[in-house]
C-alpha cells in the first residue's frame, strides 16, 4: 500500500486506531470503539489502516460524502495495492478508476446491474434462501454464519460468474487471506492464485461463452471497442472481492442484532415486505461493515490538518454509520429511522452491486422469519467480531424453539 508521506510533527502526530486492527474482540465494535473514536478529533492520522500501514481517519459521514465526490484532491488508482503486491499495474474495475475512465467503464456496466436485472434474480434469491433454511428449521439451531450467511450469497454469486460451488473452500480461504490477512507473503500468493483462477476462467469463457457475468462483460464496450482481457480481468477481480464477503458480513452483524433485541425481531416479523425494506437500511446504517480507501492526490487542509500527495484516507462506512452528528442517537436502531447512509457508497462511487445486495438482506430477513420461530443466541455464547476494514460477527450459534 502507499506509504504515507512524512512532515513534522505535530500536524502528523500519530495514533492507533482499534477499528482497523485485523483480529477477534468480544465486545461489539459497533458499541465500544466506535463510539470512542466519535469521542475525538474529526480526522486523525492513524498507524493501521491499511495492512499495517498508516493513513487518516476521517469519523463524519459529511466528511466522507465530500471526499467520495472530490475526486480533484483525491484519487482510487491503485487504492486497494493487490496488483503492487505481484509486482504488476492493472486496475480493479471499476474500483481502482477515476473520472473520466470511471465515467466509461461504469456506464458500461450499470445496465448489468440495474435494479431490473436484479429483480429478475429474485427468484433464485428467494429460493436459494429457502432451500437453505430448510436444512436446519426442523433442528432447532444453526451456526447461521456457516450454515446461511456465508452459503446464501457465496453460492448465488459463483452461479452468476460460473465458477464451481465444489470450491468454495478455496475461494474463500484466498478471499479471506486478501481481505483479513496478516501475512504478507501468503496475500501475495492469494492474489496470484485468484489472478491465474481468473485469467484461466476468462480464456476459457473466450472459447465457449455463456450467460456469465464474465461472459457478459467480453460483449461491453469502452471507446469504440470491446473490452480486452485485461480489463475482463479487472472487472472479475472486482466481482471475486465483494461477491465472497460483503453480504455474508452485514448477515452475520444484522442478524446477531435480531437474536439479541427480542423486540427488534417482533417488528420485522409483524412489518409488511415494504416496511422491511426501510428496515433493512437502518440496520445497514448501524451495522455498516466495509471501509474502503482514497489517496491523496495533492496537498489540501482537511480540519486544520495537512493531506500530502500519497497519503491513505479510509473510509470507514462504519465510523459514518454511528456518526453523532449526522444522526440524532445513532447508537439507537429505529427500524423506521430512514436514514441517508453512506454504507454501500456515495455519489458516482455507489456500490455497484447495491441492488443485489439489498435483495439479499431483505429476502434473507423476510424468508428466515416466515419459517423460524423466535431466534436467539445460545446461551451463555460470546459473540466474536472480526475487526479490520471489514467488520464480521464470525460465528453465531442460533437457537430457537
Amino acid at each position: 500500500m502507499n506509504d504515507v508521506a512524512t512532515s513534522p510533527a505535530p500536524a502528523r502526530d500519530m495514533r492507533h486506531c482499534a477499528l482497523f486492527d485485523r483480529k477477534i474482540v468480544y465486545d461489539n465494535p459497533h458499541e465500544t470503539i466506535i463510539p470512542e473514536i466519535h469521542a475525538g478529533p474529526s480526522v486523525f492520522l492513524a498507524d493501521n489502516v491499511s495492512f499495517n500501514q498508516p493513513g487518516w481517519v476521517v469519523r463524519r459521514a459529511e466528511d466522507l460524502r465530500k471526499i467520495y465526490a472530490d475526486t480533484e484532491n483525491y484519487h482510487k488508482r491503485g487504492n486497494t495495492g493487490f496488483a503492487r503486491m505481484i509486482g504488476e499495474d492493472w486496475d480493479i474495475i471499476p474500483t481502482e478508476l477515476d473520472p473520466p475512465i470511471h465515467t466509461a467503464y461504469r456506464s458500461a456496466l450499470n445496465p448489468i446491474y440495474s435494479p431490473s436485472q436484479m429483480m429478475k434474480l429474485d427468484g433464485k434469491v428467494r429460493g436459494r434462501a429457502q432451500e437453505l433454511i430448510a436444512r436446519f428449521k426442523d433442528k432447532g439451531e444453526c451456526e447461521f454464519v456457516q450454515d446461511f450467511a456465508i452459503l446464501f450469497p457465496i453460492t448465488i454469486f459463483l452461479e452468476m460468474i460460473d465458477l464451481p460451488v465444489e470450491r468454495l473452500e478455496q475461494f474463500l480461504e484466498w478471499e479471506n487471506q486478501l481481505l483479513r490477512g496478516t501475512d504478507r507473503d501468503i496475500q501475495v500468493a492469494s492474489v496470484r492464485a485468484v489472478k491465474e483462477l481468473l485469467m484461466e476462467t476468462i480464456a476459457e469463457r473466450r472459447k465457449n461463452p455463456g450467460d456469465d457475468l464474465i461472459s457478459k462483460c467480453m460483449t461491453l464496450e469502452v471507446d469504440g471497442r470491446k473490452w480486452n482481457d485485461r480489463e475482463v480481468f479487472g472487472h472479475a477481480f472486482n466481482l471475486y472481492l465483494g461477491g465472497l464477503d460483503t453480504v455474508t458480513a452485514n448477515l452475520s452483524l444484522q442478524f446477531r442484532h435480531l437474536a439479541e433485541n427480542p423486540q427488534d425481531q417482533v417488528t420485522m416479523r409483524e412489518n409488511t415486505p415494504q416496511q422491511n425494506v426501510v428496515a433493512v437500511e437502518e440496520l445497514l446504517r448501524a451495522f455498516a461493515a466495509v471501509s474502503t480507501q482514497r489517496i491523496v492526490t495533492r496537498e489540501h487542509q482537511l480540519h486544520g490538518h495537512t493531506l500530502l500527495p500519497g497519503d491513505v484516507v479510509s473510509m470507514s462506512t462504519p465510523l459514518a454509520g454511528r456518526d453523532p452528528e449526522a444522526y440524532a442517537d445513532p447508537q439507537e436502531v429505529r427500524l423506521d429511522r430512514k436514514p441517508m447512509h453512506v454504507t454501500l457508497g456515495h455519489s458516482i462511487h455507489r456500490c455497484l452491486g447495491q441492488h443485489l445486495a439489498r435483495r439479499e438482506l431483505q429476502t434473507a430477513i423476510e424468508e428466515f422469519v416466515k419459517v423460524i420461530p423466535m431466534f436467539r443466541i445460545q446461551e451463555g455464547f460470546r459473540v466474536p467480531w472480526h475487526t479490520g476494514n471489514i467488520i464480521q460477527v464470525t460465528e453465531l450459534p442460533l437457537r430457537w424453539g
